[in-house]
């Protein structure tokens, strides 16, 4: 039985075949993709298969780099960028990738990079059974239509307040009622991941692309995906906020 499963995203077929034959050394058990060389194979992969235990995206495809995918996308797997190119370390650094493999790849930086994979996982699964045990809600129920669907919290970018309804927006900038207020969400979500900045706003710290100083010690955020506006770190909250952000 496989032990991993793993998805290789490369153009060139000797350099597929060798990353293949590599990996296997390492993992004799994993189950490996089939080539994939492009961002449109990529996509309908993706659309077709469960998430892959570990990826490994060369950067320059056919149809753009793998990077840029990212910016679109919110992969829900760790990913090792490997490349020819040394000048994309600092956008790989910026991304999920767990290491950053320059060309011709050496078995020992392959071993290294599947043990930061297994430190990964590991502190990953600490925390969820940390989260677990101190009842951090994990999913939500949303309706919309005559549809109804689970999605997990981690997926959640930022809870708002409008208009007496409390609205989850997610990373991939679908929006959804939730039946729970923001004093009841406030109790129940991981204040690690989580920070109710006002009274409109509870974020996600991934869901922060950019902030500055605002009047009166007060922050300004940038949202990703965008918030119909920007929402402001009130002046009580200021304080906390900063720690937060610093893990205190």
């Amino acid at each position: 039985m496989s032990d991993m499963r793993i998805l290789i995203v490369e153009d060139e077929t000797l350099a597929y075949t060798r990353l293949r034959k590599m990996i296997l050394q390492i993992k004799p058990n994993a189950e490996i993709s089939e080539q994939i060389g492009s961002i449109a194979e990529l996509d309908a992969w993706l659309e077709s298969n469960a998430a892959p235990s570990l990826a490994f995206f060369d950067i320059h495809l056919s149809d753009g780099t793998s990077i840029d995918m990212l910016e679109r996308i919110n992969p829900a797997f760790p990913i090792v960028f490997t490349t020819a190119y040394s000048e994309y370390a600092l956008q790989a650094f910026k991304t999920i990738s767990i290491d950053y493999l320059l060309k011709p790849i050496k078995q020992a930086e392959l071993e290294r990079a599947f043990q930061s994979y297994e430190k990964t996982i590991e502190l990953f699964n600490q925390k969820t059974e940390t989260q677990a045990a101190r009842g951090f809600k994990k999913r939500f129920i949303v309706r919309f239509a005559d549809t109804i669907k689970s999605i997990e919290t981690s997926e959640i970018a930022y809870f708002a307040s409008k208009n007496k309804a409390t609205v989850a927006t997610t990373f991939s900038g679908r929006s959804y009622a939730i039946d729970s207020n923001l004093e009841v969400l406030d109790d129940s979500l991981d204040p690690e991941i989580f920070f109710r900045i006002n009274r409109q706003f509870i974020i996600n710290i991934g869901a922060i692309a950019d902030m500055k100083s605002y009047s009166k010690a007060r922050v300004i955020i940038t949202l990703q995906p965008e918030a119909d506006e920007q929402p402001v770190v009130s002046s009580d909250r200021a304080a906390a906020f900063k720690k937060w952000l610093g893990g205190d």
